[in-house]
């Protein structure tokens, strides 16, 4: 009977002490946990939202920067009260005294508006790309007011002779015409040269272009023509290879006799190999942007031994 109601009560404390747990768990430990599971998802939620606010912030002020940036930039530029045909071509003369083949200058004509007048000219010309780039530079970020409406550039290739030593040489250049404003009588505000100047030379260069073009898009890949042998170079593919001495290769050309070793130039590239045993010159050329390797030989073949003939050594007492 005694051990029935151990059994039963040891039943009831099971039973009471799994309520108290389950209780437990249920009214005081899940709700903590649930409610601290609530707040890290409102911390979440209002990070997410910090998070938008600052981008939007941040491409507010980017376009804030850009817009002072663009006022920035704006105000180191300078109208003069009066300017007068040969100042600008005064100006233009001193941006292109290098680097232009031609450089032709016409008078368009003159526009008067109610708070500016400028001048319009007509200009067209051959020169290098690279020169062309720093004129357009220069006229586009100086502190003078001159701007550039209108640009048109073509390829076009030129061999002339050289100043210094006559010999030819191919220019790859651009043709270009553009029209050019120059500006005066603005605002007096912007008619104070100094203070612009002074201005222009306080703006990092960071908001600026670059100075010098990173490519140069005109010089083509492939050349339409072969540069001229301005450097009077050896053109062994019409030069006679006719031996081989002391590790260099001789060529006979219109001007005579003339050596070359490895490494050395040679018209359009460089001697690669010299082999004297094989009697053979293997050069690297460039054909105007398509390389090619050449190879030559000496002529030591059946047809230059018959010409030796036979060759018989005799001795002294049979003679």
């Amino acid at each position: 009977m005694w051990k029935k109601y151990n059994n039963a009560l040891l039943l009831v404390v099971a039973w009471l002490l799994i309520a108290g747990i389950g209780s437990y768990l249920t009214f005081v430990k899940l709700p903590r946990e649930i409610e601290h599971v609530e707040r890290l998802e409102k911390l979440a939620h209002m990070r997410e939202s910090e998070i938008g606010s600052l981008l939007a912030e941040y491409a507010a002020t980017e376009q804030r920067a850009r817009e002072v940036e663009s006022r920035w930039r704006s105000r180191y530029r300078y109208i003069p009260a009066k300017l007068e045909t040969p100042d600008v071509v005064a100006r233009l003369n001193a941006l292109t005294r290098q680097g232009f083949e031609t450089f032709n200058v016409r008078l368009v004509g003159l526009t008067q508006e109610p708070k500016v007048t400028y001048y319009t000219f007509s200009i067209e010309g051959r020169g290098y790309f690279h020169h062309l780039y720093r004129f357009v530079w220069e006229i586009e970020n100086t502190p003078e007011l001159y701007r550039i409406q209108t640009l048109s550039l073509d390829h076009i290739d030129l061999v002339k002779a050289d100043r210094q030593s006559g010999r030819q040489r191919m220019m790859v250049m651009v043709s270009f015409t553009m029209q050019l404003e120059a500006y005066y009588g603005g605002p007096p505000d912007l008619q104070v040269a100094h203070m612009a100047d002074s201005l222009y030379r306080q703006l990092p260069r960071a908001v600026f272009p670059e100075r010098n073009p990173p490519v140069n898009p005109f010089y083509p890949g492939i050349l339409e023509q072969l540069p001229p042998n301005s450097d009077n170079l050896i053109d062994i593919e019409k030069a006679r290879l006719v031996s081989i001495v002391g590790g260099r290769a001789v060529f006979q050309d219109e001007t005579g006799l003339r050596s070359v070793g490895v490494g050395e130039n040679v018209y359009l590239g460089q001697i690669t190999a010299i082999d004297p045993i094989e009697g053979r010159v293997v050069a690297r050329l460039n054909r105007g942007g398509i390389l090619d390797e050449v190879e030559l030989h000496l002529e030591t073949g059946e047809r230059y031994r018959q010409a030796l003939g036979p060759v018989l050594l005799k001795p002294f007492h049979e003679e």
